[in-house]
């Protein structure tokens, strides 16, 4: 028996109508395979649970495990359809319906396991024709009761398609910014690494000229062992100027330009 979510589940059902559309055998054909080892004593359970959408009827939850510790839940409207159920959300084991509603649907205040032993109170809210994490309260990474990190949490909501597209917009915009930042700096690197190549080649070719074999050999080792930190320097000014150009355009023409005119030797 799942317990401490709110109630407890059993493998009977607790208010569902008894009849061919049972909520447990309509999940039992959806629920993944136990993994392998497993003691199957948490058999699905159904309960009627809230009516979220304000039709008269309670939506009915299914709770389940897909793990050795993660617990997970279904919630199931009922339909007319020959389907029996619609299933409106998977993930966290709600614990009770809120006073507060998104969308015609109300709110729940559920539990989200964090495997392998964290767990995390969550909101789910109706957004684009399904129950999503929309809010994270109190957060437990581990059994010991260490706190979420801050990205943990923000990992845990459920973006919706636009929230999805803004944040990549958002990521690329702050890719060119970063990479844009960055050319200055590289250019200067570069100059500096060539400035010290120039100087040492002269220096190496002086000596070679005046017969001091060592001196030669020495300031071409200098040149040698400036290599790695040449190429890499190179390298990360052609990946930033891509970054920003595209490969293609007016500025990646002049920026390779002036690749060649100030890194060349």
């Amino acid at each position: 028996m799942l317990v401490g979510v709110g109630f407890a589940w059993d493998s009977k059902s607790q208010g569902v109508p008894a009849d061919v559309c049972n909520a447990v055998a309509f999940m039992k054909a959806k629920i993944p395979p136990r993994p392998e080892g497993a003691v199957d004593d948490d058999p699905p359970g159904a309960s009627a649970f809230d009516d979220l959408d304000g039709d008269g009827k309670k939506e009915t939850v299914v709770a389940f495990r897909t793990g050795l510790q993660e617990n997970e839940a279904v919630i199931l409207k009922r339909v007319l359809d020959g389907t029996c159920f619609q299933i409106v959300y998977r993930g966290a084991v709600p614990k009770k319906a809120l006073a507060t509603s998104t969308n015609g649907w109300k709110d729940i205040e559920a539990r989200q396991d964090i495997p392998p032993s964290g767990h995390a109170e969550v909101t789910l809210k109706f957004v684009d024709g399904e129950y999503k994490i929309r809010k994270v309260g109190k957060c437990i990474a581990e059994a010991r009761g260490t706190p979420c990190s801050a990205e943990r949490k923000a990992g845990l909501i459920d973006k919706t398609e636009d929230e999805k597209k803004a944040d990549a917009e958002r990521a690329a915009k702050e890719k060119v910014a970063k990479a844009r930042s960055s050319l200055q700096g590289l250019f200067s690197a570069c100059a500096a690494n060539k400035a010290k190549i120039v100087t040492w080649k002269r220096q190496g070719t002086l000596a070679a000229r005046r017969g001091d074999g060592d001196g030669a050999q020495a300031a071409f080792q200098k040149i040698r062992d400036l290599e790695p930190t040449w190429d890499e320097t190179l390298t990360k000014l052609r990946e930033a100027i891509s970054v920003v150009t595209d490969d293609e355009g007016p500025e990646f023409r002049k920026l390779m330009l002036r690749v060649r005119r100030e890194c060349s030797t």
